[in-house]
């Protein structure tokens, strides 16, 4: 389909290229869902498992468990890999899993997205003041409704399975996807010169994505954050470790303070925000110390030939 490699085509065409190989993977992935669905459940079909409603029958939760990690393997991970496969020649250096990791910078990140937290629950807090439509609050409730049917139980087993769903799965196949496909396109064509507005647009797209417009504004600041941290460490796993603290903390929320998850800030008063402002400095300053301290963001140039220089629509150096 392509001469070469994806990277040497502007931007609308790897973005067309993302999109088609992101609904192939959405496609087998309802596929696999659609022939498993009946073995897991004993003959219940795929429609029927999928009503809202079953997902309140416990005999049916865990069926529920496998379906969503195949479906964030095949929706989130399996599209990334693939099309660093296609961008570019080692797709592992693409997507930045096997750069050198700077512990420094994993802490940094750590540090920040711990200190960030409280300012993210306010946001979320006035995020749920603004009013929905009956078909947005419909679609928010049934949201809660799925996350409180896999999250509801006392089983160690179905807990280990929210972490790797929740924590593990959700923090890989999102940063891969994201931060590492549709970011690096951004930054490494349209915005190479702004590319802290390759990260914003990045961040409206990962809150977009969720479809839960009562969390939109602070999970679009988590997705900044996530963003100036993939930028600055040049490294997926310092992203991807933020997420899964931020997850982490959702779950530990609920497992051990039921009230604080699903409604973090509580009362909000003067001692809320003294306590909040605080840990927000922190996180800003944190995050001004990770830039005096960021790893330059490159792309390994890829070799070519005289016929393919005059090809290019982009030139990737790692001077720059």
């Amino acid at each position: 389909m392509f001469q070469r490699y994806l990277t040497f085509y502007k931007t609308s065409v790897q973005i067309l290229s993302f999109c088609m190989v992101f609904l192939l993977c959405i496609l087998i992935s309802s596929a696999v869902g659609y022939v498993l669905v009946p073995y897991l459940t004993d003959g219940l079909s795929y429609e029927t498992f999928s009503n809202i409603d079953n997902y309140e029958i416990s005999d049916y939760v865990q069926a529920h468990r496998i379906i969503q990690f195949i479906s964030q393997l095949f929706v989130f991970i399996a599209p990334a890999l693939l099309f660093a496969y296609l961008a570019y020649p080692s797709p592992t250096s693409y997507l930045k899993l096997k750069n050198p990791i700077n512990f420094k910078h994993l802490l940094l990140g750590a540090a920040i997205m711990f200190a960030s937290i409280p300012f993210i629950a306010l946001l979320e807090y006035y995020n749920g003041l603004i009013p929905l439509t009956k078909d947005m609050y419909e679609l928010e409730n049934m949201a809660s409704k799925i996350t409180n049917a896999f999250l509801n139980t006392d089983n160690p087993i179905y807990i280990f399975f929210n972490l790797i769903i929740f924590v593990v799965a959700a923090a890989i196949g999102e940063e891969l996807l994201f931060r590492g496909v549709l970011q690096n396109i951004l930054i490494s064509n349209t915005f190479k010169k702004q590319p802290y507005i390759a990260i914003i647009i990045t961040a409206i797209l990962f809150s977009l994505f969720h479809g839960e417009m009562s969390g939109f504004i602070p999970r679009m600041y988590a997705g900044f954050l996530l963003g100036l941290a993939y930028y600055f460490s040049n490294s997926i796993w310092v992203p991807i470790l933020m997420h899964a603290i931020n997850n982490g903390m959702a779950i530990l929320l609920f497992y051990t303070d039921r009230a604080s998850f699903d409604n973090p800030i509580g009362v909000l008063d003067a001692n809320d925000l003294l306590k909040i402002l605080p840990l927000t400095i922190l996180s800003i300053a944190l995050l001004f110390y990770f830039f005096k301290q960021k790893t330059n963001y490159t792309i390994d140039a890829v070799e070519t030939d005289d016929d393919e220089q005059h090809f290019l629509t982009n030139n990737y150096r790692t001077d720059e």
